[in-house]
């Protein structure tokens, strides 16, 4: 998960009612690659505030210091999800 205040790794269970962990739940869709999921507070900074604003580079140098993870989004990884995102919007529309 890409959040805004850093990249965190967590497995979310389903628990029957004799209490034995049956699978792990699919809460979020699978990614490629090494895409994460992300939260509505990252895609505020890195999208809004940042890629609006400024070139993917500098707002993933940005991104990457206020979160203290050096390299942990790259500027390509900004490219791609502003894409994804503007796809999301004309499909809706």
């Amino acid at each position: 998960m890409d959040g805004e205040v850093g990249r965190f790794s967590f497995n979310v269970y389903d628990i029957q009612k004799d209490d034995t962990i049956i699978k792990i739940n699919p809460l979020f869709l699978p990614q490629k690659g090494k895409e994460f999921s992300k939260t509505s507070g990252f895609k505020e900074l890195a999208y809004f505030y940042g890629a609006c604003n400024s070139s993917y580079r500098l707002t993933a140098k940005q991104l990457n210091r206020i979160r203290y993870q050096e390299n942990a989004t790259s500027y390509r990884s900004l490219d791609y999800g502003v894409k994804q995102e503007a796809q999301a919007i004309i499909l809706i529309c």
